[in-house]
């Protein structure tokens, strides 16, 4: 039984970054660039005003004080619209506005809050320094630079600044098409009716959602039932995707299917049981250019496993160089026992307390509880051991959701 650094490094030794294709401006998003980008031109391409106020020589403010204000004329108006028409001469001044090109002449920007006007007249009580309030032409990049290097995750600031230089189309790399598998007599569609004994089926559902998330296309497959040939045919069909998960089966039971079927299709299967709780009976194997994961049909063993061995995968067959959930410390909030010869992923959440996290774990951890995969913020990372962990111990956390520092109402 692999632990779960071997079972990884196995599995992302068998994966590397899919090839590119050209797409859509907004169907980049999320994915990783595969070019790299220059500017087409200055950022920002002229010098502008970086707030509503008055552009005026810096020059002509010297000697400005609240007794002896400095008196200058209003000459034009520039909106964020309009390029100058004529230059600041001196004893002169510019109504600008943010974004706006500052007029030849000029060499500062006024806030107009400071400034007191009378009719077409400004006064100014103290000098304005040269440079202020200026957004000067390629102070941010220069025409020629390199502003996205090949490799970037394109997130909304990318897309944003992609728009702005008229990029429509993109080469990136291609996400992992990813079929997903559930077997058993006893599911049922979401649309159908259980018959006794029988449940709807949710778990593709799931892994469906994860997919999506870790920048995935998910291709949902047929329910198929414990037979032999209607298995084999779901199973060809879903050797066609990049990864092929199915959820049941991957145990050693009477009607557990998934393993001899995937041997009759030729597939290499490197590894079979990792010391994980919950998803000890995880699948592993290649078959051509698929990977293949069989999962434990437990909802949060199918749910963890994911997490832990096929999220990396999927991301780095999307070409992302990070692969893994962040971690950190937290303390133990409530007793919490690990388990002997395996490594307990314990599902709860993360609060804080004066600057400390806190992690409770779930009252009910298990796999087979659909309603403990409910609100998983983290995953408390047990050691294998048999002494139970009490408060306030700490222990390594993996993060699912963003953490956001709520603090404990009492603790």
């Amino acid at each position: 039984m692999r632990s779960i650094a071997e079972a990884l490094q196995q599995i992302l030794s068998h994966a590397t970054p899919l090839a590119s294709e050209s797409v859509d401006l907004l169907q980049a998003y999320g994915r990783i660039l595969r070019e790299e980008i220059h500017a087409p031109h200055d950022f920002p391409p002229f010098t502008n005003s970086a707030m509503d106020g008055y552009a005026v020589r810096s020059a002509d403010t010297q000697h400005a004080s609240p007794d002896n204000p400095v008196a200058l004329q209003v000459a034009q108006e520039i909106p964020a619209s309009h390029w100058p028409e004529q230059e600041v001469k001196p004893g002169e001044a510019a109504r600008i506005f943010t974004g706006a090109p500052v007029p030849p002449g000029s060499d500062a920007v006024e806030l107009q809050e400071n400034i007191r006007r009378d009719g077409d007249t400004i006064y100014l009580e103290k000098p304005v320094p040269a440079d202020k309030s200026l957004r000067h032409q390629g102070s941010n990049a220069q025409q020629g630079e390199v502003i996205l290097p090949e490799g970037s995750w394109l997130q909304a600031g990318e897309i944003g600044i992609l728009a702005s230089i008229g990029r429509t189309r993109l080469q990136v790399t291609r996400r992992p098409r990813v079929a997903i598998l559930s077997c058993g007599d006893e599911l049922v569609e979401v649309d159908g009716t259980p018959k006794p004994g029988q449940i709807l089926e949710s778990n593709r559902y799931n892994l469906a959602c994860q997919v999506q998330e870790a920048g995935g296309e998910p291709i949902l497959l047929p329910l198929a039932p414990d037979r032999p040939d209607a298995l084999l045919a779901a199973m060809k069909e879903g050797l066609k995707a990049d990864v092929l998960v199915s959820s049941g089966g991957a145990s050693v039971g009477d009607y557990d299917l998934i393993r001899p079927t995937l041997q009759q299709l030729g597939v290499a299967l490197d590894f079979w049981k990792v010391a994980i709780k919950p998803g000890k009976p995880l699948m592993f194997g290649s078959h051509q250019d698929c990977l293949i994961f069989g999962l434990p049909g437990n909802p949060a063993s199918s749910l963890v496993t994911f997490e832990v061995f096929v999220r990396p995968t999927l991301r780095k067959l999307a070409g992302h160089d990070r692969l893994f959930r962040p971690r950190m410390q937290a303390h133990l909030q409530a007793p919490t026992r690990p388990t002997k010869g395996r490594t307990h992923l314990v599902r709860g959440t993360i609060a804080w307390n004066q600057g400390e996290a806190w992690f409770t774990p779930h009252s009910d951890q298990g796999s087979g509880n659909l309603l403990s995969i409910r609100e998983i913020e983290a995953f408390g990372v047990l050691p294998p051991g048999t002494q139970t962990l009490e408060p306030p111990a700490q222990l390594e956390v993996m993060l699912v959701t963003p953490v956001h520092k709520k603090e404990w109402e009492t603790k």
